[in-house]
């Protein structure tokens, strides 16, 4: 929402927008799966 405002308001906003996604799997369902950038910070 913060994005199109500015958006809207004539201001820069980045080219590239990440949004945050998990990753389920049978294992971690149970606590809501595991945020995609925490499994990235492994490697």
């Amino acid at each position: 929402m913060a994005l199109a405002l500015q958006i809207l308001n004539g201001e820069a906003v980045d080219k590239e927008i990440v949004l945050p996604s998990r990753l389920f799997t049978p294992e971690n369902i149970e606590a809501g799966g595991e945020w995609l950038e925490n499994l990235f910070d492994a490697f």
